[in-house]
């Protein structure tokens, strides 16, 4: 259970902007945030990573991290998170190792009646039978 303590120190890294939202790599978002006390002048690296079940991974290269499930950077960037509204849902991309490994099952029948490779719009759908 994260302590109260821990919260409030989470919440004030966000009030006082010592974390941020860098970016999106396909499912992973990365954050930095900066460190205080004896760590003041030392930058870390907070990433999210949603995984195809959506549950999220978070790691900090900070020390408390290295020793303990949860750190206040990476709550506070689940505040962040929230607060920017960064998607929490994984999804399949084209450079993604699991639709890569998965894509010929995603294909989607959208008229059954169409004939062999017939495009539809900008999209050529091929259609199979169960009559072959």
């Amino acid at each position: 259970m994260i302590s109260e303590v821990m919260v409030a120190r989470a919440q004030k890294l966000v009030d006082d902007g010592d974390v941020e939202y860098i970016n999106t790599n396909g499912n992973t978002h990365n954050f930095q945030g900066r460190g205080h006390n004896t760590s003041k002048d030392k930058i870390y690296i907070i990433t999210a990573e949603i995984q195809q079940n959506n549950e999220m991974v978070w790691s900090c290269d900070c020390h408390h991290a290295q020793f303990n499930d949860e750190c206040k950077h990476g709550l506070a960037c689940q505040i962040l998170m929230k607060d920017k509204e960064l998607r929490d849902e994984y999804k399949a991309l084209s450079n993604d190792e699991y639709y890569n490994k998965h894509k010929d099952d995603m294909i989607v029948m959208i008229d059954k009646d169409k004939t062999d490779d017939e495009v539809v719009g900008k999209v050529v759908y091929k259609m199979e039978s169960d009559d072959d």
